[in-house]
């Protein structure tokens, strides 16, 4: 019954081009940086959101909204390759704004300058990082407020390996996090385009931003970076995410047959299809459409 549902659900939201949630979604759940981008990366328009503050609706913030959904991951269990991206195709890129590779002292600050925690291994790397190179940090941003992330990592000498990861890989979004998200929508969602977001690409539209980054990098708050594509194509796109996300088990050796989880239950670990939710009263398995 519950994938019978789902199956109304998607044709209705097809129909409707997504408005039947649109309708009653509102940007303002979470603050954000939003900017509207052509195909060689140039910032066409742009909108600041906080989540505090009612944001006056308009042709833009509609434009907004509507890509904004269908762009979403649908939570950290279903993200696209690295977890640090939370959004779902190549015509989007969602992270928050202090882990895109561009630094200021106080985004910098708030997300190294963090108490030793046993159990997070990358929390207590960056703590140990900050407490040993503190007074190097401060030296680097003496005449300059902003870095780019490579640009920061060479005033540094004779990092190790670790501490090059650290800064490089496991606390940004740079090449290997992009490769990852591009490998997954590739692998997993059909995505047939050349990777569009780049290294290179996410530098100039950073550069772009410099003074909204200043202000709002420590705050912690989401950059959403949306190509000029019409609705039509980031629907396309979210129905592929969708038809495997929904179900908690996308790797076939990892399925029995067709079946997964009905689709209520998607905060599941990827890796087990059949755990029960026992807050829930569902508690079998529903076939996933093979189409």
């Amino acid at each position: 019954m519950i994938n019978d549902v789902y199956l109304r659900f998607k044709k209705l939201y097809i129909q409707t081009g997504g408005k039947i949630l649109t309708s009653k979604f509102v940007l303002e759940n979470e603050s954000s940086i939003c900017v509207k981008i052509d195909d060689n990366g140039q910032i066409i328009d742009r909108l600041i959101v906080n989540k505090n503050v009612k944001v006056e609706k308009g042709e833009l913030y509609d434009w907004f909204s509507v890509r904004n959904l269908k762009s979403k991951y649908l939570n950290s269990n279903k993200a696209v390759g690295n977890s640090m991206i939370f959004s779902n195709s190549n015509l989007a890129l969602f992270g928050r704004l202090d882990t895109f590779p561009m630094i200021t002292k106080k985004s910098f600050f708030k997300l190294f300058n963090v108490k030793e925690d046993k159990s997070n291994k990358k929390t207590t790397a960056k703590s140990l990082f900050f407490k040993k190179y503190r007074e190097k940090i401060d030296d680097i941003f003496i005449t300059k407020n902003i870095h780019f992330i490579d640009d920061f990592i060479n005033k540094f000498d004779n990092l190790s390996e670790a501490e090059l990861k650290l800064l490089s890989e496991d606390s940004f979004i740079t090449d290997s996090a992009l490769n990852e998200y591009y490998t997954k929508l590739k692998k997993d969602y059909s995505c047939d385009e050349e990777q569009f977001f780049t290294k290179d690409k996410i530098l100039y539209i950073l550069s772009q931003i410099q003074p909204e980054f200043c202000e709002y990098a420590h705050k912690q708050i989401r950059l959403k970076i949306f190509r000029d594509k019409t609705i039509d194509e980031y629907q396309d796109c979210e129905l592929k995410y969708l038809n495997s996300s929904l179900f908690a088990v996308e790797d076939d050796n990892k399925k029995i047959g067709e079946l997964g989880v009905p689709f209520l239950d998607n905060t599941f670990n990827t890796n087990k299809p059949f755990m029960l939710r026992y807050t829930t009263k569902h508690k079998i398995t529903f076939p996933k459409e093979k189409n």
